[in-house]
This record gives C-alpha cells, sequence and structure tokens, in this order.
C-alpha cells in the first residue's frame, strides 16, 4: 500500500504565506440575447441546374453571402442559414442568379434557392443557463450551432478555411510550412462559444499542398530535375499513395476531377482515340496551341464510369492543380509525421497570447461584425483573467 500513489490532502486552514497570482485563460466573457432566429435551407446549382457538390456550394455560398451582406445578414452553417430578419420577405422559397469567379478567375453564373425552414429559439440558451434540468441535448446541440455559426461567417467570407461547419481559419503567412514527406502544414486560429465564453485558440490542420502539381514534385519525391525521362516505378508508386483520392482541377479547366492514380507511361507514351485516330496525349496538347514542358512525365489519372462503360482520362503533371485544404487523414498520418509536426507547432505561452491577441484585433473583430450585432452577441476585449 505504501508503494502506491497517495493523492495530496488539502491543508485544513487557507494558505498563510506567498502571493497572489493571476492567471490568463484564453477566453472572452459573452453576453447574450436570446432572439428567436429563422432558419433556411439553400441548394446551388450551376447555370446548367446541376447541383455544386458541397465544397464548391461553401465557397459560392461564402462569396454571395459577402457579395449580399448588406442587404441580407445570414449566419452559414453547413446547408442552413440562420437570420433574425426574414430574408426571404413574406415568401417561403426565392432564387437568386448570383455571378462569381471561379479559381481560374473565370466568371461563373450560379441559381441560389432559399427556402424557408423554421424559427428557432435561442431561449433554450437561456433556459441552459439557468440550469434548466427538462433541456434536450438536441435542442442545446442546436443554439450552439446557431451561435457558433454567427460567431464565424464573417470571418469565414474573408479568410481561408477548410469547410463552412469548421471553426478555423488560416490566415496567410509570410512563409509556409512542410514536413519532410512533403505535407504542408496550415497554422491559423479557431473560435467557439464554450461554456458560454468564447474560447479562442490556434490551431494546425495537416493537408495536401496546394499548386500545380509538376512545381511540388520536389516536395514530394526529394529532387529537382524532371523531364529528361519518365519517374522511377517507385516514385510513381509513391505518388499514387500520396495523391490518390485528391481533388485538383487543369489550368485551363475549373472542374473539380479526383485522382485515380498516376499512370506508369508518359504524356508522350499515352494514346488515346480522337475523332477515330490514335493520338498521344502530348501531341494532342501541341495541336491545341499548348505544347507541353514535360512531355515524358506521367498523366494524372481519372476514372469514370463503372464496369464496362469506365474509360480512363489522363492529364499530363504539368495542367494538373491541387486545390486548397484538404486534409490528410488521420489514418494516413504516421508516428514520425506527427513527431514532425508537434516539433514545428509548438509555441510557448507568451508567444501564444501574443498570437491570439492578434487573431482577436485583426481577424475576428467582434466589436464590428454585423452578424454578431444583428442577434445581440457581444464578445468582451480582454481575456479572462482568474485568482
Amino acid at each position: 500500500m505504501s508503494d502506491q500513489l497517495q493523492i495530496a490532502k488539502r491543508p485544513k486552514e487557507p494558505a498563510k504565506n506567498g502571493r497572489n497570482v493571476r492567471v490568463k485563460v484564453n477566453y472572452l466573457e459573452v453576453k447574450f440575447n436570446f432572439p428567436p432566429v429563422k432558419s433556411y435551407s439553400f441548394d446551388i446549382s450551376d447555370a446548367r441546374r446541376k447541383p455544386l457538390k458541397k465544397e464548391e456550394r461553401d465557397e459560392v455560398m461564402a462569396a454571395f453571402l459577402k457579395s449580399k451582406s448588406r442587404k441580407i445578414i445570414a449566419a452559414h452553417y453547413g446547408s442552413s442559414l440562420y437570420s433574425y430578419k426574414d430574408i426571404l420577405n413574406g415568401i417561403r422559397t426565392k432564387e437568386c442568379k448570383f455571378v462569381h469567379k471561379d479559381c481560374l478567375g473565370d466568371s461563373q453564373n450560379y441559381i441560389v434557392k432559399i427556402k424557408f425552414s423554421s424559427v428557432i429559439s435561442l431561449e433554450t440558451t437561456r433556459e441552459f443557463i439557468n440550469g434548466n434540468p427538462d433541456l434536450s441535448w438536441e435542442d442545446i446541440q442546436e443554439n450552439l450551432n446557431v451561435l457558433n455559426s454567427y460567431l464565424n461567417t464573417k470571418v469565414h467570407t474573408i479568410l481561408p478555411h477548410l469547410n463552412s461547419k469548421s471553426k478555423a481559419i488560416f490566415p496567410e503567412l509570410p512563409e509556409k510550412c512542410f514536413l519532410s514527406s512533403g505535407s504542408e502544414i496550415l497554422s491559423g486560429f479557431m473560435q467557439s462559444i464554450q461554456s458560454l465564453y468564447v474560447n479562442v485558440d490556434v490551431c494546425n490542420a495537416l493537408v495536401i499542398p496546394e499548386g500545380n502539381l509538376i512545381e511540388l514534385l520536389p516536395k514530394f519525391l526529394g529532387r529537382k530535375n524532371f523531364g529528361s525521362k519518365n519517374l522511377s516505378e517507385d516514385e510513381i508508386y509513391s505518388l499514387t499513395r500520396l495523391l490518390k483520392g485528391y481533388k485538383f482541377y487543369l489550368t485551363y479547366d475549373s472542374r473539380r476531377k479526383t485522382i485515380a492514380k498516376i499512370s506508369s507511361k508518359s504524356a508522350y507514351n499515352i494514346k488515346f482515340e480522337r475523332n477515330g485516330k490514335m493520338v498521344r496525349v502530348s501531341d494532342y496538347y501541341k495541336e491545341t496551341g499548348t505544347p507541353l514542358k514535360y512531355p515524358m512525365l506521367p498523366c494524372v489519372v481519372v476514372v469514370k464510369g463503372q464496369g464496362r462503360n469506365q474509360r480512363e482520362d489522363n492529364f499530363p503533371i504539368e495542367v494538373c492543380i491541387l486545390k486548397f485544404g484538404q486534409k490528410i487523414p488521420q489514418s494516413s498520418i504516421t508516428t514520425p509525421m506527427q513527431k514532425e509536426m508537434i516539433k514545428l507547432t509548438r509555441i510557448n505561452p507568451n508567444k501564444l497570447f501574443k498570437s491570439l491577441e492578434i487573431a482577436k484585433k485583426e481577424h475576428y473583430d467582434h466589436n464590428n461584425d454585423e452578424y454578431l450585432k444583428s442577434i445581440g452577441l457581444k464578445v468582451a476585449d480582454k481575456f479572462v483573467e482568474l485568482d
């Protein structure tokens, strides 16, 4: 028994010696208001009435809300919008045409369809604060989702983020940070309502780097010189393992595609049928006025269709651009990667709070957030200090 760890007993009397210590914590006090909030669902389709996929829908909605900020103050969470005012002016469904530039800078036409869903009472939050034991967890969580969406919508319309449900933002840094494997560390901030305070903290995400694939090859493969011959079998296998399942678009086409694998043959040696003739991939680009600089490198393969209708489309590496913010699955993060990431992202308390002060003033700016003002949510200027 004597070898076991003993729990220290508290003193019988208050301490008489020593000094009082004030501790700063990364929480901001909140003053709530509890108005009813109208909930809306929305869908976004392209000019051909084809619904957008989730990730593109989030991007277009953020741009839509930013463009309509003087008329529509609606918080965005997933496929829902929340607003204190009736943004549909008494009707239940409304369609809006919206023009937005895609990732290549080309203007695209979209159709935004907004539909009234229900009224959500934020009185649930008041009852939760007052300790009502009869509240359902679903109602409490719904209120928290609404409040967190109001907290993060404005900053999401300004700074890069992974999706509308994410509470993280990733301001552009002077220098990018990479692991030795080629993965990129995004460093940023996140805020959320926790225990009736706003918690502000730093955060990191491990992602596949964005950018032209030809420029990323040195990071992925550990060498710089490409072009005179194809990649080795080991390099092609390594690239396929690294990139399979990630999204990319082309230097001339903003539509997103999914990587199935990296081809074993080069763009010069791969042929496809065009107008009844077999044409080299490299010759196709030459004929269309964009000759390849690296015809001896392999292609990114996209698989379309299933069964007998399945086909493979091959795109030269140099015309492929990996999109921003694609997280690496936890199952793919090895122990050495975790150790390297921890080493590169650790931060001491003084630097941490300096960073949080900058985020609070420059990025979040709660006092000038029209979304928070619309529901009477006030966030304190200073972090909480405890004796």
